[in-house]
């Protein structure tokens, strides 16, 4: 029986029945179990697995394939110690620090908290990947003027220690990524380099990791383009110890066809190929919505003849040239 028959099979029940209780107590302990039944896709598995040989790792991904589901699954196997049969990446024996960093406490509690922690901090806790009964008493909270905030919490490893997760955003600023050096960094999309709160945030991220022979990890859609963080791990050499791969929409097979097609009508033509396919949208915020496919040249080889120009653009946070 799948979860949504058996939800409906409660419902159906009297709420007073012997038999509805004993189902609701099933239901609630297979929700609080999702990690065992966590089966990644082959690039998700790939990505999991990379984390034995490199200490950097960037998943870049369209929208809607899986990539938070991704990064929650394997924070939430380091914070516990449960790694399943197929796990070749990177193991912690021992309890852990892990940090996990949002956009926003917005996009925390929208996104990253659900997935690790729950629906919700009320019937909903633990029915994220964390197991329900790994979870140490309360998330304690953030007082951040939305409510529902998780700011750090307590995790039981299986070698009898309490793993620690502290939940920070970038709105916070970049002094608040200072100080400890956790074993593990996850975070899901990336700062913005364009705001001086937030540009050095990577940097302090690479810091922290290299203090304590950690790791880091990032799943994100490039929205803000080919940004430094973007070009640090798409330029690296083999072997260096960073690593990324992407995954498009035909990646993710749960992902329904005509919705996708509905979706797609829905971007404007200079998102589509960074929400569907992963690829970095050119330009901070793209100036112009042209499509650079249609009016990209082959190159050609200029006459020694002809003359030259030379354009330079100076930008508040970046600067371009051409010379031809």
């Amino acid at each position: 029986m799948q979860l949504g028959e058996l939800e409906e099979k409660i419902k159906a029940l009297p709420a007073d029945s012997p038999e509805r209780k004993i189902l609701a107590l099933a239901l609630r302990r297979i929700e609080q179990r999702k990690l065992i039944h966590y089966k990644p896709y082959h690039w998700q598995a790939d990505f999991h697995n990379a984390g034995a040989d490199n200490q950097q790792r960037l998943l870049m991904c369209a929208n809607g394939v899986g990539k938070t589901l991704c990064g929650a699954a394997e924070t939430s196997m380091h914070l516990t110690g449960r790694y399943p049969d197929w796990w070749k990446g990177r193991r912690f024996e021992t309890a852990v620090h892990w940090w996990i960093g949002s956009i926003s406490n917005q996009t925390q509690r929208d996104y990253t908290q659900p997935a690790l922690f729950g629906a919700n901090l009320g019937d909903g806790l633990g029915t994220g990947f964390i197991p329900g009964e790994c979870i140490v008493g309360r998330p304690r909270p953030r007082q951040a003027g939305i409510g529902d905030v998780v700011d750090m919490a307590f995790v039981r490893h299986i070698s009898g220690k309490d793993s620690t997760v502290t939940m920070k955003t970038y709105e916070q600023g970049w002094r608040m990524w200072q100080g400890a050096a956790p074993m593990g960094i996850w975070i899901d999309e990336q700062p913005d380099e364009t705001a001086k709160d937030e540009k050095p945030i990577f940097s302090e991220i690479i810091t922290r990791i290299f203090r304590s022979n950690g790791i880091m990890y990032a799943t994100l859609t490039p929205l803000l383009g080919e940004t430094d963080m973007i070009r640090h791990f798409m330029t690296a050499p083999a072997g260096s110890g960073i690593w990324w791969r992407g995954a498009t929409w035909d990646d993710a097979p749960h992902l329904n066809q005509e919705q996708k097609e509905i979706a797609k009508r829905s971007y404007g033509e200079h998102e589509v190929d960074v929400r569907t396919q992963g690829v970095p949208m050119m330009g901070m915020g793209r100036v112009f919505t042209t499509p650079e496919a249609e009016i990209k040249t082959v190159a050609k080889k200029v006459p020694d003849q002809w003359a030259r120009i030379v354009g330079i653009d100076f930008g508040l946070y970046h600067q371009a040239a051409v010379a031809e």
